[in-house]
């Protein structure tokens, strides 16, 4: 399998990366959003991640909040 991507990330839905890595939530957090608080569902469960932190709970930089969650990944 090849390793993970930038792009892998932001393709994700927010509740998928939370399953997988609920310590994604701590990275999200420290970017300013707390998805379990701020998100509601159609963000969670049907908007990519990169929708989300776009838009629904935006983020002051998108791509550094993915970089990190690439990093917490393992990508």
């Amino acid at each position: 399998m090849d390793p993970l991507t930038v792009g892998d990330v932001a393709k994700m839905k927010m509740a998928q990366l939370l399953r997988g890595a609920p310590e994604a939530r701590a990275v999200l957090q420290r970017h300013g959003v707390d998805p379990l608080q701020r998100c509601h569902s159609a963000a969670l469960n049907h908007m990519t991640l990169k929708q989300v932190l776009g838009r629904t709970c935006p983020v002051d930089d998108v791509e550094a909040t993915l970089a990190d969650l690439l990093e917490l990944l393992g990508g």
